[in-house]
């Protein structure tokens, strides 16, 4: 049986079979004109089909929270692994597929397009005739400029930098053209005069770069892109470059750093917490848990022997070891220490079996575990394919996966192979409930809430319906609903820029118990503080206050955040109903007497 009983449950396991990944026979080509044929990487098939589950999961799986049940969110999943080897795979993946997350690579900030952009515009400040450096910085969210600006540089004669400049002096020369060379030769300026990270600093400050890079990345890689600026503006007050005004040596350690593997070179930070699949190694990932839990790469086995390394018997009991010595590799070993090196070996596979428990573990709703079948003996992937043969020789029942349903109805308690595998069976009890997706009440909940976050940001209802995949008449269902509290007067400024400070949408936040809760709008005013709460069900109940009292814990915990955020400002609560009526809350959650007074409006 399962320890939690009371959970749905489910574990999968996909095998990406190893032929897939094994290189076609390269065809004869004229190498002056033809390219080499691309190969797929052997994790490609494997990467893509935990994106297509992550996809599949998100929104329709109905995850445990507390005593109430909600569809899963990309922060409900972490995909773990024992090695960094191949992460990139999936990463590129997961971002192809628009799906954010939350990394810790090692060494891999210099790496990074955003990193790349700022060493160029530095190259540019210390050697203004390096044209591709130019090119660079001129092309990146810095400056803006396009392809066909580009092009009219490339045309001229002379260097880029004196063209640019001819073109920033013409009357009919564009506003971006301009920006760049007036910011150009300000940084230039002071490029021997100020420490690296003031100069930074400043170009931060004067180029808006936070503000550039938030604006021209997609959503999904946002928090990280950002987070990068700051390692990399925190990474030059860290190096010596940051106490002297040495530009030069400064490029010179970032060349050094980017050439040296893994562990010597800086990290990328960590990026503010948010709805994203976290990737984590095993040994990362322990004491954390979460409802949905990917371990992939799980076909890697023990890893090869040694050649070289120390052998050592040493008792926790005993003051001095029982054996200490040298060995080569397996060949060059003599019988004496077999015993040894089997009680080494047995002790190593424990560990293995030790970190595959961590793993299987962490996953309190569903685990998914992938890998390329290629038949390495020990690895975990054969471990659950043996248990799944036990499980069908078991004659345990047979898994209901209609051909039109991306997911099981029913969920089993053990494991079970992708259809793409051949078994079908689980192993253990069936715990579960069925796995469907959000009624249709939720969803369309969830399509008013994106709908007015969307209007919000200026997004037209044509955008907006293509983003969201409605199709006209769900579209002009979602829009109706949402125009009814965009209507509501007394929520009026709430929406008008022209009224308030700033607004923010989705503003996420941790709750007392540690976990990820969501404020539909938060606005903030010049003597006051405005949370707004989306509700599109029980429009049945004409009672306001009746409406409102399965909601009391919620928002009081929404004004508690609000007001560590903005603890000089009152703060109002406010449920903003689909039928075009709002329900004021005090601070605490309680109910309210009357709309807050407008007075504390900027003028």
């Amino acid at each position: 049986g399962a320890h939690q009983a009371g959970l749905p449950g489910r574990c999968e396991l996909y095998a990406a079979p190893a032929e897939a990944a094994a290189a076609a026979a390269i065809p004869f080509r004229n190498p002056l004109r033809d390219p080499p044929p691309v190969r797929p990487h052997k994790r490609a098939a494997e990467a893509a089909w935990v994106a297509a589950r992550i996809g599949e999961v998100v929104g329709r799986l109905r995850v445990r929270a507390g005593d109430a049940e909600r569809p899963a969110r990309h922060a409900d999943i972490l995909l773990l692994y024992a090695s960094r080897a191949d992460l990139e795979v999936f990463e590129n993946t997961l971002r192809r597929a628009g799906i954010p997350y939350l990394g810790d690579r090692r060494g891999g900030l210099l790496d990074t397009l955003e990193a790349r952009d700022l060493a160029a515009l530095l190259e540019v400040l210390v050697s203004p005739l390096d044209d591709l450096a130019l090119a660079h910085a001129l092309r990146s969210p810095l400056f803006g400029l396009g392809d066909e600006d580009l092009r009219r540089l490339a045309g001229g004669e002379g260097s880029w930098w004196g063209r640019l400049r001819d073109w920033a002096a013409a009357a009919d020369a564009p506003e971006p053209v301009t920006r760049a060379v007036r910011l150009l030769a300000d940084w230039r300026g002071q490029a021997g005069r100020l420490p690296v990270h003031d100069l930074l600093d400043r170009v931060y400050h004067q180029a808006d770069v936070v503000a550039r890079y938030a604006a021209a990345v997609p959503a999904h890689l946002r928090a990280g892109v950002l987070a990068n600026l700051e390692g990399l503006l925190n990474l030059s007050l860290s190096l010596s470059g940051g106490r002297y005004p040495s530009l030069p040596r400064f490029l010179d350690e970032l060349r050094q750093l980017r050439e040296r593997a893994g562990q010597d070179a800086p990290d990328e930070p960590p990026a503010a917490a948010g709805d994203a699949v976290r990737l984590l190694t095993i040994h990362g990932a322990k004491g954390l848990e979460a409802p949905v839990v990917f371990l992939i790469k799980a076909d890697q086995g023990t890893g090869r022997d040694d050649a070289c390394g120390v052998l050592l018997d040493w008792p926790p009991e005993s003051d001095r070891p029982a054996h200490f010595s040298l060995h080569g590799a397996a060949a060059w070993r003599g019988p004496g220490r077999d015993g040894l090196f089997e009680r080494e070996r047995q002790q190593a596979a424990r560990e293995r079996l030790n970190l595959l428990y961590v793993a299987m573990t962490r996953a309190r709703q569903a685990l998914f575990v992938s890998g390329v079948d290629d038949g390495k003996p020990g690895s975990w992937l054969g471990l659950a394919r043996e248990a799944m043969q036990r499980a069908d020789m078991a004659g345990l029942p047979e898994m209901v996966w209609p051909a039109s349903s991306p997911l099981p109805q029913e969920l089993p308690g053990g494991i079970e192979e992708s259809e793409t595998g051949g078994l079908q069976r689980g192993e253990g009890t069936a715990i579960g409930s069925r796995l469907e997706p959000a009624g249709r009440e939720a969803e369309l909940g969830i399509q008013v809430h994106a709908w007015l976050e969307g209007i919000s940001q200026g997004v037209d209802a044509d955008a907006l319906r293509a983003r969201l995949g409605l199709e006209a008449a769900r579209a002009a269902e979602v829009a109706a609903l949402a125009g009814r509290i965009l209507a509501i007067a007394e929520l009026a400024p709430a929406f008008d820029p022209a009224l308030h400070l700033r607004a923010h949408n989705e503003l996420e936040f941790l709750d007392p118990d540690g976990r990820v809760a969501r404020i539909d709008r938060l606005v903030e005013f010049a003597g006051e503080v405005w949370v707004l709460d989306y509700k599109t069900g029980a429009l049945d109940e004409p009672d306001l206050a009746r409406r409102a009292a399965p909601h009391l814990a919620q928002m009081a915990a929404y004004g508690a955040a609000a007001r560590a955020l903005f603890p000089d400002k009152p703060v109002r609560l406010a449920l903003a109903f689909a039928d075009g009526r709002a329900h004021w809350l005090d601070a605490g959650g309680d109910i309210g007497e009357h709309a807050p007074s407008f007075s504390a409006l900027p003028p």
